[in-house]
C-alpha cells in the first residue's frame, strides 16, 4: 500500500518546473505572576500557527489537453459535449494551473484523429491558521482556593 502511494506521488511531482510552497510559522508565549501577593495571581497565554503551502493535485487519468480538445471542436465544431468540455472541463477551472501530467498520447477518437490525450495537474495554495489563548485567575484565601479560567481557540481556512 505504501509503495503504492509513493509511486502514485512520484507521478504527480514528474511534471513540476518548481518545488511546491511550504511556510509554517508558530508564534506564542506565557505570562504570569502575582497581583496581590500571597492572594491574587494570573497566567495568560497565546499562539498562533500560520501556515502557508501548495498542495499538489493530479490524476493520471486521460483527459484531453487543451489541443486535443482544440482538435475535438474542429472535428465536431456543433457538438453540445465539446463546448461543455471546453467551458466546464479541467482545463477550464484556471485554478492552479492546469497543466498535462504525463506523456501526451494521441488517440483516434469518433472519425477525430490525434487528440491529445494526458493526464492533469494543478498546484492549489492550502492556507492554515489557528489562534489560541488562555487566561486565568486564582484567589487564594485561609479557608477556600476560587479561580476562574477563559480558553480561547479560532481556526480559520
Amino acid at each position: 500500500m505504501e509503495i503504492q502511494r509513493t509511486l502514485e506521488e512520484s507521478k504527480i511531482i514528474r511534471g513540476l518546473t518548481q518545488v511546491p510552497a511550504f511556510n509554517d510559522a508558530f508564534l506564542g508565549g506565557t505570562i504570569g505572576g502575582a497581583i496581590v501577593k500571597d492572594k491574587l495571581f494570573f497566567f495568560a497565554g497565546a499562539d498562533s500557527e500560520i501556515l502557508n503551502r501548495a498542495v499538489v493535485f493530479g490524476t493520471g487519468q486521460l483527459t484531453p489537453t487543451p489541443a486535443g480538445i482544440a482538435t475535438l471542436a474542429a472535428c465536431f465544431p456543433e457538438s453540445a459535449s465539446v463546448t461543455a468540455l471546453e467551458n466546464y472541463g479541467p482545463y477550464a477551472v484556471k485554478a492552479g494551473r492546469p497543466t498535462p501530467e504525463g506523456p501526451i498520447a494521441q488517440m483516434d477518437l469518433a472519425n477525430c484523429v490525434d487528440v491529445d490525450m494526458a493526464g492533469i495537474q494543478r498546484t492549489l495554495a492550502e492556507n492554515f491558521r489557528q489562534y489560541s489563548l488562555i487566561l486565568k485567575l486564582d484567589y487564594q484565601t485561609d479557608k477556600n482556593h476560587l479561580y476562574g479560567r477563559y480558553i480561547y481557540s479560532e481556526t480559520l481556512p
